[in-house]
């Protein structure tokens, strides 16, 4: 009766509600089920495909986001099961959708599955074009799911691709995103991948902090394996700073984790679905060690790298886990490699990769490696060796690509079987389904009627419960969207606008007609040692007080300035006034650095290197400008103090030319275009020969290059670690061959340059030469700059006596032109210290000069040492060392430097003079 009441017009309208509703509930149905088949199933992608089949007829129909998000978990999951060619069918829809519908969510969707599809097979480049493209989209579709998705692959990507200052960052919006859809678990996911970024940039504090945010959403989202994750992380990040007790305390918890969880397949080894994100999550301690160390690599922090893979792969072999061996040892190889030690760390990465091969399980890990190990080859120059892995990645790519087209098509073949049979089966089905629906609706009809009635009552009130909860969640999601933007935009230690936002700016000043700019590049000089010295904190809050006297120059100028990265300030002023006042701007920036920052009550002294160019005076593009910028400041760098360079014709030529010079030195030891030459030394009183020190001439077809040309382009490029092994082989050769000639023992002194100084391999460079050659140590004298022993003292004592435990002689090179402590001087085991020419040059003209080689002959003697002066060249220099009681000198006043030929008829010459031995 209370039915027939309803006005008929109200009941057709309650009907269409009702319908709309449960149209509705059952679109958003489809995506929640693919959500909840993946939340519960998504680290093993077989699974995750068997539970999505029965969805896919749902989705077509439902299309939309149901569609997009079911394709985009298809996808994924063939990709991650090695059949790519499903993924790339996925891709293609998803493409289509977007492109015909205008939908951003389709098109994010589908660049960010490309990326993961390309970063499966290690082809990282090509992957991070994808996502760049993808987290725009996302953002602009204000879908928080996917936008989360989104920021978690390119975190992932950033990682692997060595920028882990990106992918914090990216992992922090990811964060943001998850507490916009109100999900601690993909928050605590978010979280969890910031951690070992943390420690790899050792910040150990920050990823202690962080462990307890992470842990309080993991369990309030009831998810173990991320307790567990957190607690390994959370341990590790300890041990790092020094915390034995809390490293216990989270061991303790992660075990107990462990036993709780109870199965080994409990936890997650593998990569994280879309619909989640994110990079490997971390059951063990051999997982977490292996991932830190891999990030380290690719942060280039070879040393850190070496010493945390050499703990995984102990951990690795005390477990007999023979995959993660190889993964570990790989590791250590490519980290000597880094550290310069290529055949070591050349047969340690061969081995890996060869236990890889044999784990079937690892062919897309395996791929990964070889592009790394590849990429590692070439960055030492190893071009033929990059090739053959790059070679061995393409046919290892192209295997998988054939075996996964002949399994789809045989899995195709069985599917078109298995329908036909099932359309007969539900042609019966169907003959049933009719005759007991015509029984049933009757029955249905009564009982709509008296849902729709209730269904009145509750649709009004569930209608604006749920209009209040969207007007809420518009609110909160439009705030979140804007600290998205902002944090996307700027950086966030300085507040200032960040790379992206200068390229944007740049890109809309080139196409804007008429419109002009001046570009500045700020680098900072040795940021590194203050914040190894004063820890990130301090260095942090410098950055800021540098910002600030940057910006105080530029705004009256209405100039911006942007943070790049650690090292790197940018500054963008419209309307370029020319050279001059871009010159006046340049000085203005540099004088700021002047006064020196306080922080902590302490004085700190921070130097800038500054270049400059115009748009569209010097370049006609915003990349042109950049590409300029970059040579002005690598040139100013070649400047002490505050220094700054303006581009100009004659900057670019410079680097063409020395562009090619560095192609060709790249050749000369192959092509035999270097030699040594050697100067004589002389005893000052008895004018008798002493030795000869090795100078490196280079001749080209086109003529000889001045070694002040070529030697600092040498240590600029690394070229002078091979070359200076060379130059200590050939002179412990010649060495050897006077001695053997009977020509006696004379000393011969090789500049050692700092880089090849401090290099890790250097001490073992040395052991090879002298065993190689047979040269008596004896005749072999290392000179080596202040510069280079003073960089870290105790390091360099501890060589120093390893190098005269070897025989060798050593004496200090240049001296008095740079900042040897004298308590370190006491300290180093020296032979002999060699004043440098611009002291003797004045000598006979200057009472000072003559007082100052005085105080630093009698300052040697007091320490025992030998002295030998440089650059004699008149008989007034020579009669005043003589007086002044030096002991050799060498100089054009005796000989110039020549080749082998006239050193060894000096030697002839003095062995057949009267009273020789």
């Amino acid at each position: 009766m209370l039915v027939r009441r309803i006005p008929a017009r109200l009941l057709r309208l309650l009907l269409l509600i009702t319908a709309l509703a449960c149209t509705q509930a059952s679109a958003a149905g489809v995506a929640e089920q693919v959500e909840a088949i993946e939340a519960k199933h998504g680290n093993a992608p077989q699974q995750v495909i068997e539970r999505l089949a029965p969805l896919e007829s749902a989705a077509r129909v439902a299309g939309g986001r149901d569609l997009v998000t079911f394709l985009g978990a298809w996808g994924y999951a063939h990709g991650a099961t090695n059949r790519a060619s499903v993924a790339d069918a996925a891709i293609a829809e998803l493409r289509e959708i977007g492109e015909r519908s205008s939908d951003p969510m389709a098109l994010a969707m589908a660049y960010a599955l490309k990326a993961t599809m390309l970063q499966f097979t290690g082809q990282l480049p090509a992957a991070a074009v994808w996502i760049d493209r993808a987290v725009p989209l996302a953002r602009q579709a204000g879908n928080a799911p996917l936008q989360y998705w989104v920021l978690m692959s390119a975190g992932d990507l950033s990682l692997m691709l060595g920028q882990l200052d990106q992918a914090l960052a990216q992992f922090q919006l990811a964060a943001l995103a998850a507490q916009a859809h109100q999900n601690p678990r993909r928050e605590a996911q978010a979280r969890i991948a910031m951690l070992p970024l943390q420690i790899a940039a050792g910040r150990n504090d920050a990823a202690l902090a962080e462990s307890e945010r992470a842990l309080a959403l993991a369990v309030q989202a009831h998810e173990l394996n991320l307790q567990l994750a957190v607690r390994v992380l959370e341990a590790l990040a300890a041990e790092q700073a020094g915390l034995p007790e809390r490293r216990l305390s989270a061991r303790a918890a992660a075990r107990a984790l462990a036993a709780s969880i109870g199965t080994p397949g409990a936890s997650v080894d593998h990569g994280v679905n879309p619909q989640t994100g994110g990079p490997h999550w971390y059951s063990t301690e051999l997982k977490a060690r292996l991932d830190v160390a891999a990030m380290l690599l690719g942060a280039g922090k070879y040393r850190q790298a070496l010493r945390m893979a050499e703990q995984a792969e102990q951990l690795a072999r005390q477990q007999r886990d023979s995959k993660e061996t190889a993964t570990a040892t790989l590791q250590r190889g490519l980290a000597m490699l880094g550290l310069g030690q290529r055949e070591a760390g050349r047969e340690l990465a061969d081995i890996g990769l060869a236990q890889l091969r044999q784990s079937p399980e690892s062919s897309g890990e395996l791929l990964i490696w070889l592009h790394r190990y590849a990429q590692q080859l070439q960055n030492e120059g190893d071009a033929a060796g990059a090739l053959q892995r790059t070679r061995e990645a393409l046919l290892l790519e192209a295997e998988k690509l054939r075996s996964d087209r002949l399994e789809t098509v045989l899995e195709l073949q069985r599917k078109s079987s298995a329908e036909e049979a099932g359309r007969q089966l539900d042609a019966l089905k169907h003959e049933n389904a009719l005759q007991a629906a015509a029984l049933k609706r009757r029955h249905s009809e009564v009982l709509l009627a008296l849902a729709v009635l209730g269904a009145l009552g509750i649709g009004t009130l569930l209608s604006l419960w749920l209009y209040a909860r969207v007007l809420r969640a518009n609110r909160q999601l439009r705030q979140h969207q804007a600290e998205l933007e902002y944090a996307t935009s700027h950086d966030r230690i300085t507040a200032l606008p960040n790379r992206s936002q200068l390229e944007a700016d740049t890109l809309a000043l080139q196409t804007t007609p008429g419109a002009s700019f001046l570009g500045i590049g700020v680098s900072i000089k040795r940021f590194g040692l203050i914040v190894g010295s004063l820890g990130h904190e301090l260095g942090d809050r410098l950055l800021v007080q540098i910002a600030a006297r940057l910006q105080k120059v530029l705004e009256p100028r209405a100039g911006r300035v942007y943070r790049l990265d650690g090292l790197s300030f940018a500054c963008l002023i419209e309307h370029d006034s020319g050279d001059a006042d871009a010159r006046m701007l340049l000085a203005a920036l540099a004088e700021a650095m002047d006064c020196p920052f306080v922080l902590d009550q302490q004085e700190l002294v921070v130097t800038i290197n500054l270049g400059a160019a115009a748009f569209p005076r010097h370049a006609d593009t915003a990349a042109g400008v950049a590409r300029h910028i970059q040579l002005a400041v690598r040139d100013a760098r070649a400047h002490p103090g505050n220094s700054y360079r303006l581009f100009d014709e004659v900057l670019a030529q410079h680097q063409r030319e020395q562009l090619r010079l560095e192609a060709k030195l790249a050749q000369a030891l192959e092509r035999n275009e270097l030699q040594l030459h050697y100067q004589p030394q002389r005893d000052l009183r008895s004018a008798a020969l002493l030795g000869f020190e090795a100078l490196l001439r280079w001749t080209t077809a086109e003529g000889p290059v001045s070694p002040a040309v070529f030697i600092p382009l040498a240590e600029d490029s690394g070229r002078i670690i091979e070359i200076g092994r060379w130059v200590l082989q050939q002179a412990c050769r010649q060495a050897r061959a006077w001695a053997d000639a009977g020509l006696g023992l004379p000393v011969v002194a090789v500049n050692v340059s700092p880089r090849q100084f401090q290099h890790p391999g250097f001490l073992d460079s040395v052991r090879e030469a002298l065993h190689s050659s047979g040269a008596d140590p004896a005749q072999i004298e290392l000179e080596i700059t202040e510069g280079a022993v003073m960089g870290d003292a105790e390091s360099t004592i501890r060589t120093l006596h390893a190098l005269r435990e070897m025989g060798l002689q050593l004496a200090i090179d240049d001296f008095g032109t740079g900042y040897a402590s004298l308590s370190y001087l006491r300290r180093f085991p020296l032979n002999r210290l060699k004043i440098d020419q611009s002291f003797i040059r004045p000598l006979g003209r200057s009472h000072e000069d003559g007082a100052i080689v005085e105080a630093l002959i009698h300052l040697s003697h007091s320490l025992g040492l030998h002295v030998v002066a440089e650059g004699v060249e008149t008989a007034e220099q020579q009669a005043c060392l003589t007086e002044l009681g030096c002991d050799a000198m060498q100089g054009y006043w005796f000989a110039r430097p020549g080749p082998v030929e006239t050193a060894t008829a000096l030697l002839l010459q003095q062995s057949r003079a009267p009273g020789s031995a």
